[in-house]
């Protein structure tokens, strides 16, 4: 059996803290770790993310698909790779429209 090593949160902290959060890019890449690392998502199921699989008002994001990337002339989405993966994530988001 392989070993799969995951992040702890102090290796979470470690990388993010080197990033640079006003540049656009540094921003995203920080985002796009923090989702990652919260959910447990795969590359392939954050990169099949639509704005439909968010509801905003409950929090949850469903996850039932994932990319395929072989190239930039072919990708597509599938689905993912056990019934076990497909899953509801309940994300705690800020409300900003009360502030």
């Amino acid at each position: 059996m392989s070993k799969i090593d995951f992040w702890t949160k102090e290796d979470f902290e470690k990388i993010v803290s080197i990033l640079f959060i006003n540049d656009f890019y540094q921003h995203f890449i920080f985002v796009s770790l923090w989702l990652l690392f919260i959910t447990g998502m795969r590359i392939g199921e954050a990169s099949a993310l639509q704005w439909t699989d968010i509801d905003f008002d409950t929090g949850l994001l469903n996850i039932d698909k994932s990319l395929f990337y072989k190239n930039a002339d072919n990708y597509h989405l599938t689905d993912p790779k056990t019934r076990a993966s497909v899953r509801k994530i309940y994300i705690d988001l800020y409300d900003t429209r009360s502030s």
